[in-house]
């Protein structure tokens, strides 16, 4: 698949925008993630505008995925303000950047290449699915990235015969490593959050 068309129309329920502020309210303050961020939600007529301002793109992204989670919201706008806590290079960003992808299980490292300007993260090259594009988008969004561009992301099938090319065997180890890297990156779960992990044939306990 190389895109999707959205044709869909959003029909919310019929919520005052009196009380989808008070919605939106809750929602942020009751997600592990949000619920400490400064953040502003204005309504009219059902649509959005989430105002304030977070350490990095990844807590941007996911205060939009949280207000449009919310029954009657019609659209969100987010004009969220990216607060660095520290400078970062753009070697240091793309350093996190390919290290993520590279440590992926969805994502193929060896068909993507990803360069930093200014603070702007630019991937290139392929992947098999759309999916594994919004994947590598995500994984970009390390903190000091203030955009992900992936125009130049195509989606395509491997030249291959047998499909799209598999991805490289991993140990258990290697693997686990992988798993455990995934946890510390996410903003929805604590830096003390350490998990037992155990795998067998590529099966994650």
């Amino acid at each position: 698949m190389r895109a999707i068309d959205d044709a869909i129309t959003v029909q919310p329920s019929e919520v005052s925008d009196t009380q989808l502020a008070r919605d939106l309210a809750q929602a942020l303050a009751l997600d592990p993630a949000t619920e400490y961020w400064e953040i502003k939600a204005l309504v009219d007529d059902g649509f959005v505008t989430l105002l304030g301002s977070v350490q990095s793109l990844a807590e941007k992204t996911l205060a939009t995925r949280v207000a449009k989670s919310v029954r009657g919201v019609r659209g969100v706008e987010n004009e969220i303000v990216i607060d660095l806590p520290v400078d970062r290079s753009d070697e240091q960003i793309a350093h996190d950047v390919l290290q993520l992808i590279r440590w992926s299980v969805v994502v193929d490292a060896e068909t993507i290449e990803a360069e930093v300007d200014d603070g702007i993260v630019i991937l290139s090259g392929h992947v098999d699915t759309l999916y594994e594009k919004g994947q590598a988008a995500r994984l970009a969004a390390v903190t000091g990235a203030r955009e992900v561009d992936v125009s130049d992301l195509d989606v395509r099938w491997t030249e291959d015969d047998d499909g799209p090319t598999g991805f490289p065997e991993r140990t258990g180890e290697e693997l686990k490593a992988a798993v455990r890297m995934a946890f510390s990156m996410s903003p929805r779960l604590s830096s003390s959050f350490e998990p037992e992990i155990a795998i067998d044939d590529r099966v994650v306990t």
